[in-house]
């Protein structure tokens, strides 16, 4: 060891117990003639002070008492010496460590706590390490090596990364613009090795972006990958749990999708966000949002400021009056004014760019903003550019939503304008039957008055030039109203961006202007055609303002005025077209209400029948699409709403061969969407009767079709459609006892509903589709043992239906799929152990509505089977379920439940008859619930003959029938516990 090592060493350590004031005195007089350890000794004592959260640790004492002796200052491991403790992280403690051979230099150790080592821990130190590893690039710092310490705890050694945070240099050195740039720019290029490496850094921030000097030159080091997610190498299950469960990330520099409940995953783009936030703070010397706000805001108003305040852009931050923005213009070499000329243009641009709240719009990597900075330095032109006008509108309505007043305010104008035309109209027809009038007069005077009839002739020509105008104007607003009805009654995002109120008024807006129409002109028979178009758009509003009934009786009345008028006019080639466009609309109607099934079965079929004699007179590849789609539905009917799949069969398979046939005809994108729907439907029926092979086919031709109509045209979003195939794959490889290739389908269709969800965040399906996606992979989880990666996913779930069902209480999908949420959730943590984290979830669960079947029958199966029996609640249970049934009385599911419910009242055999219904409803299916309480109330009963042959038979369909809900397991458990 050389002299000079020894009394660094030395001096250091004596330095560090001076004060401030003392040290440079100390170091005049040791260091005298000794220029090259002074420059050392001072570089440590300045890296000492200013370390970031890599290398800075807590003085407290305290933290060292569990630390082994031999893991103490002085003592080796392997060929390390421990000199001093110099930094503690989360579960890391890092010490200043001398390398004895093969060659001698300072290093940084990391050694993992003790009591730290569970298994969470150690796979996120174990990842840590080897990020780190992998990291090959002159800004990052490297490791050397690694390996177990006498104790038994993990460590490893990397380069003493020696610096001060980047922001702090900067000031210290009064660097310029340029110069600052230059250094951010070896960041970038340092984090963008990272992500080519395949690891995102997370935790990006001044103290994690250290500056050295070599040859007195400044240089870059990226340290701290403590929290860095893999996005290529694979990692255990307890890293990925761990990054998942806990915050992960400094809050002032912390992407919008890294923050609780945001929902989203993150990629790449979220270090470009927090590069984003320190150029900002290199450039203006303060961070976008205020550090004083957090400590005193909800993790609610944390997201919202996060997610949807507008970014002040850096020179909007530089005033001539504001003490801070004075002293950094001069840290900076310049005044306010200037500072603020410099940052005005291109900067503002590629730092808004970089932060953008909506990552699709960001910087696609850490590469392209450093090298839109690069081309700024080298006056090219930058790729960022000022938001259009159609943006920043559209943050506008984000922002303000009480401005969508407007649009109630557009809609009275329609709606008087509407008001005008049709009196115009009538008042034109009134002048026209005057003029005519006047004309007979005048022919039957004959020459006698000839001005009176030219007059007459005249004011006739200007009646009809009256009325055309008028009925163009009222033509106009009808087609302002269609156009106003389509998106405020569908689930597009205009619909959903609109409060509740808004939309209810506009929609009841075109529902009286349609209905004032329908009185003005019911006498006129010229106009019956648009008055039976008027009713379907009538059916339409009143659907979308929840009034069913009023639905159907306008829907009925149209299809009764198109087969009249069907009478009146054969010639008429559009009218049948229209007939089955309403015959097909009513029995949708009838299903949706799930009353009147039998005559909506009949409507169905009648309506087929019209398409196919419309399909061959006209040999149109639009009528063959639109036989396709109506067959698929009515399969849809058969299968899945009267529980017969035998008969669905052939009738989803013939509108499968038909797709075929027109996507071999016409290989346009929409024909291979409406094949992959159709294969869809196919798959599940397959599914569900116990066919997993062909049901996976299905599915994987579904997807394989969507990804060609990605390839074939990139406008087409076919992710939600990509997403629910994806989904369906996941199902059939789980029947087909593929746990782990069903695994893999269900991620990938979270990951892609994820990013619907973000793009799309006003329509609540996407969230409500994501969740269910969430349950099924947490049932997945379930059966191979992973409690508690189930966990995280149904929590998720559980918070992502939560967030539906406050923004729309009347969503009666997400109040039946939060109940089913909440109750998994429940269950999970009473066989985890448990009571006191299920207690609260059951309780919220009891705090819901269940006014919908659904909700009702998931309610009551919760109420029957509830693993905390204190918790169960028959009889209420069984006043559910009826409820249930009532609604929807071909659900096998919900008779099940009724029959669970009377079983643990003791109504043994009014069970049993319950339980054998719901066992026929269900019987293609194989469902193995109905025959476990079967069993077990047969066994009650003394009948252990009859207990015994429905308990194999139950168990044998179980088997055959793999489920991701675990509620047949638990049956079986329960019914073998009683054998």
């Amino acid at each position: 060891m050389s002299d000079d090592a020894s009394d660094l060493r030395a001096l250091f350590c004596e330095a560090l117990d001076l004060a401030s004031s003392e040290q440079s005195r100390f170091l005049d007089k040791n260091c005298k003639g000794r220029p090259t350890l002074r420059r050392r000794l001072d570089a440590l004592l300045l890296a000492h002070g200013n370390s970031g959260d890599f290398l800075r640790g807590s003085t407290d004492r305290s933290s060292e008492e569990g630390i082994s002796s031999a893991e103490n200052s002085g003592s080796m491991i392997d060929r390390y010496r421990l000199m001093r403790k110099i930094g503690e992280g989360g579960f890391g403690v890092v010490f200043l460590a001398e390398q004895q051979e093969p060659v001698f230099r300072q290093v940084a150790l990391k050694v993992i706590k003790p009591g730290m080592d569970t298994r969470q821990v150690i796979a996120r130190f174990t990842a840590e390490r080897q990020a780190l590893a992998m990291m090959d690039h002159p800004n990052i710092a490297r490791v050397f090596d690694g390996g177990t310490t006498p104790a038994g705890h993990p460590y490893f050694v990397m380069e003493l990364a020696i610096g001060v945070p980047i922001t702090e240099y900067c000031d210290q050195h009064k660097m310029n613009i340029r110069d600052r740039l230059r250094l951010f720019v070896s960041a970038c290029r340092a984090i963008q090795h990272a992500h080519h490496k395949g690891l995102i850094h997370c935790d990006l921030k001044p103290s994690n972006v250290l500056v050295t000097e070599l040859d007195n030159q400044p240089v870059v080091k990226v340290i701290d990958f403590g929290i860095a997610k893999a996005i290529k190498v694979p990692t255990n299950d307890e890293t990925d749990s761990a990054n998942i469960a806990t915050l992960a990330g400094s809050p002032s520099y912390m992407s919008p999708e890294q923050w609780p409940m945001s929902g989203l995953d993150v990629d790449t783009r979220s270090d470009v966000y927090s590069l984003g936030v320190l150029l900002y703070e290199l450039l203006t010397g303060t961070t976008p949002f205020d550090r004083k706000r957090w400590e005193s805001m909800k993790w609610d108003d944390l997201l919202a400021l996060v997610s949807d305040a507008e970014t002040v852009p850096p020179s909007l931050r530089v005033t001539d009056t504001v003490a801070d923005t004075k002293s950094a213009a001069s840290e900076r070499g310049v005044d306010a004014k200037k500072l603020r000329a410099q940052l005005s243009g291109e900067l503002d641009w590629i730092v808004l760019k970089s932060m953008e709240r909506d990552r699709s719009r960001r910087y696609e990597s850490a590469s392209a903003l450093g090298d839109d900075v690069e081309r700024f330095m080298n006056d090219e032109h930058v790729l960022a550019s000022p938001p259009s006008r159609r943006y920043r509108l559209g943050k506008l309505v984000r922002r303000h939503r009480v401005a969508l007043m407007s649009v109630a305010v557009i809609a009275a104008g329609l709606a008087f304008a509407t008001v005008v035309s049709v009196w115009a109209a009538l008042h034109a027809r009134q002048a026209e039957g005057l003029a005519e009038s006047r004309l007979v007069r005048e022919q039957q005077a004959l020459r006698q008055a000839e001005e009176a009839t030219g007059q007459a002739q005249s004011d006739r020509e200007e009646a009809v030039r009256q009325r055309s105008r008028a009925e163009k104007n009222l033509q106009q607003a009808r087609d302002v109203i269609d156009q106003m009805l389509g998106r405020f009654s569908g689930e597009s995002g205009l619909a959903f961006a609109i409060p509740d109120n808004f939309r209810q008024e506009i929609l009841g807006d075109a529902l009286q202007f349609y209905q004032q129409f329908l009185s003005n002109n019911a006498s006129d028979p010229s106009l019956q055609i648009d008055i039976a178009k008027t009713l379907m758009k009538m059916a339409d509003a009143q659907h979308a303002l929840g009034h069913l009934a009023e639905a159907e009786g306008s829907i009925r009345q149209a299809n009764k005025m198109f087969a009249d008028l069907i009478v009146q006019w054969p010639e008429n080639t559009l009218l049948p077209r229209q007939r089955e466009q309403a015959v097909f609309g009513l029995a949708t109607y009838l299903r949706q209400t799930n009353q009147k099934l039998d005559e909506a079965e009949t409507l169905y079929r009648q309506a087929i029948a019209m398409s196919e004699t419309i399909e061959a007179g006209s040999g149109q590849q639009i009528e063959l699409a639109l036989l396709i789609d109506e067959l698929n539905e009515f399969g849809h009917f058969l299968a899945f709403t009267m529980g017969r799949r035998t008969e669905a069969e052939p009738i989803l398979l013939r509108s499968v061969n038909m797709g075929h046939q027109l996507a071999g005809i016409d290989p346009h994108p929409n024909q291979l969407l409406r094949l992959s729907q159709a294969c869809n439907s196919l798959g599940i029926l397959y599914r569900q009767s116990r066919a997993a092979d062909q049901a996976t086919t299905m599915h994987e031709e579904a997807c394989h079709l969507l990804q060609q109509v990605g390839k074939a045209d990139p406008i087409y979003e076919v992710r939600p459609e990509m997403a629910r195939s994806r989904s369906h794959l996941g199902l059939a490889r789980l029947a087909n006892h593929d746990a782990t290739g069903a695994e893999f389908a269900l991620r990938q269709a979270i990951e892609l509903r994820m990013a619907v969800a973000m793009d799309n965040p006003k329509i609540p399906s996407n969230r409500i589709e994501l969740a269910m996606n969430e349950m099924q992979l947490a049932g997945i989880l379930e059966s191979k043992d992973l409690l508690v990666e189930a966990e995280i996913e149904l929590r998720t779930s559980v918070v992502l239906l939560e967030k539906v069902f406050s923004d729309s209480p009347s969503d009666s999908t997400a109040v039946y799929r939060l109940i089913e949420a909440l109750r998994k959730l429940g269950d999970l943590l009473f066989v985890r152990g448990s009571r006191e984290g299920a207690d609260p979830v059951y309780q919220r669960l009891l705090e819901l509505p269940t006014n919908a079947g659904p909700a009702a029958g998931a309610m009551a199966w919760h109420l029957a089977n509830c693993p905390i029996v204190a918790r169960r609640n028959p009889a209420k249970a069984m006043q559910l379920a009826k409820q249930a049934i009532d609604q929807a009385p071909l659900e096998g599911d919900f008779w099940t439940t009724l029959g669970a419910a009377q079983y643990r009242t003791g109504s043994y055999q009014e069970s049993i008859t319950t339980l054998q219904h719901a066992k026929q409803l269900g019987a293609d299916r194989g469902d193995s619930i109905p025959g476990f309480f079967l069993a077990m109330a047969f066994r009650q009963l003394g009948n252990e003959d009859a207990a015994e042959r429905e308990f194999q038979e139950a168990q044998a369909n179980l088997q055959a029938v793999p489920s991701w809900s675990g509620d047949a397991q638990k049956c079986l458990d329960e019914a073998a516990a009683l054998r």
